[in-house]
């Protein structure tokens, strides 16, 4: 009767780089099997796996941690002291963004005939990058307008990421004081005085007081400062760690694999996790003494609906107030209602931009909940003589990947949305 041998027996008598040979198919074979099974298994969930929307939830990922502190930068103490420091009109703001509050007045004091013609921009990071991305596109669509009769038009951009109502109001308050004088004020806002809002009104500071997560960082009073280093540094160090990973994995081609992605993701959705609770310690930490901390405002006490009610309110009679300013000024307003992914049936969303909408807790409730109040109020703008424009369903039919998390848009969508700004400010304009 014949010996039987043993698999093991051949792979012990074949050369070393047959035995590797071996090994290595085999480990591929196992590869290919496991990500053919993942991919069922996902199928069948009804969430089969796509790179693409393993992109988004990274950018996501990545957006949530490091938009929470002003700066990234390793040394707190060089962000908080040398980057970002307290401003007495709109509460926390940059070197740079106060040094230009000065310096572009060029702008209204040219001599040079004819004068251009200014838009300013305000509001928060979206006015920012709409002012960024379509400074030109907007620039052409007033040039070609003949009532601007030969005058160039300039955009100036005093937007901040952050920035909410009554900020934007104060903001220009502040620049009409220092001599600038534009033509035309457009203010692009809406999603931060929701979301912001909600974070202040958990932490009982009142909606009306800039982001307390910004403002507490440099205004709150300091006891004792080796507690504060030791929580704060811990949420930085983790947001470089999610950034950096997430920066690896956007552009890896590696993402094409869904056992790569996965566990790919499940290592970020661990930094994410350590991030939010290192986070929610250093805020616990924030808001320990009320009773001694100036930095939190009057007492409030309210709470979700009464607070997001609120935050409208402001959001409402800020926008009046700003409508007057421009108006004493000889300027036009502009108030525009930014969209956003969280305001339900406002698009048709892709995977990429569901896996990249996570926000912090209760973010995605105030602003769906919110987006329809701040609409009613629209109206009442516009039936105080404020013009209002509604931009909030802009991506209605806009079917393509725009947004890169729950407010942020760019490419296409960014172009469609400038387009629209362009048009509003034009609608503004008296009749040739």
């Amino acid at each position: 009767m014949a010996r039987r041998v043993q698999p093991s027996a051949i792979l012990r008598r074949s050369r070393p780089w047959k035995r590797l040979a071996i090994a290595l198919g085999a480990a591929l074979v196992g590869l290919l099997l496991a990500e053919g099974g993942l991919r069922a298994v996902q199928a069948l969930r009804g969430r089969p796996y796509s790179a693409d929307a393993a992109r988004g939830e990274v950018r996501g990922l990545v957006s949530l941690m490091t938009q929470a502190l002003p700066d990234r930068a390793a040394d707190l103490n060089a962000t908080t002291s040398e980057q970002h420091l307290l401003q007495p009109f709109i509460g926390v703001d940059q070197a740079l963004s106060l040094a230009e509050m000065e310096s572009q007045q060029w702008a209204f004091r040219t001599p040079r005939e004819p004068r251009p013609f200014v838009v300013l921009i305000l509001g928060g990071s979206v006015a920012a990058q709409t002012a960024g991305h379509s400074q030109v596109a907007i620039a052409d669509r007033l040039r070609a307008d003949p009532r601007l009769a030969g005058r160039e038009p300039v955009l100036l951009c005093q937007a901040r990421g952050a920035l909410k109502q009554p900020q934007q109001a104060t903001q220009l308050a502040a620049l009409y004081a220092l001599g600038w004088r534009p033509d035309v004020v457009v203010n692009i806002d809406g999603f931060n005085e929701l979301a912001l809002a909600r974070d202040n009104a958990a932490r009982d500071v009142h909606p009306a007081w800039p982001s307390y997560w910004a403002w507490a960082l440099l205004a709150k009073p300091r006891a004792d400062m080796s507690d504060e280093w030791r929580l704060a540094g811990r949420v930085v160090a983790l947001a470089d760690e999610g950034a950096a990973l997430g920066r690896e994995l956007v552009d890896s081609a590696c993402l094409s694999s869904a056992l790569y992605g996965e566990l790919a993701l499940r290592r970020l959705r661990s930094i994410q996790h350590r991030w939010a609770a290192a986070q929610h310690d250093y805020q616990r930490f924030l808001t320990r003494d009320r009773a001694h901390d100036s930095s939190m405002g009057p007492p409030v006490h309210a709470r979700a609906p009464a607070a997001a009610e609120r935050a409208v309110e402001i959001w409402r009679e800020s926008s009046v107030t700003l409508h007057g300013m421009a108006a004493a000024h000889g300027a036009l307003y502009v108030h525009i209602l930014q969209p956003t992914l969280h305001d339900r049936g406002s698009k048709p969303l892709t995977e990429e931009e569901l896996a990249s909408s996570a926000g912090p807790p209760g973010w995605d409730a105030w602003v769906e909940e919110g987006y329809p109040r701040l609409r009613a109020a629209g109206a009442e703008l516009v039936a105080r003589g404020v013009r209002f424009v509604d931009l909030s369903q802009v991506f209605r039919d806009f079917a393509p990947t725009t947004y890169f998390d729950g407010c942020h848009f760019a490419g296409a969508g960014m172009q469609l949305f400038g387009r629209h700004v362009a048009q509003a400010i034009l609608d503004a304009l008296p009749p040739g």
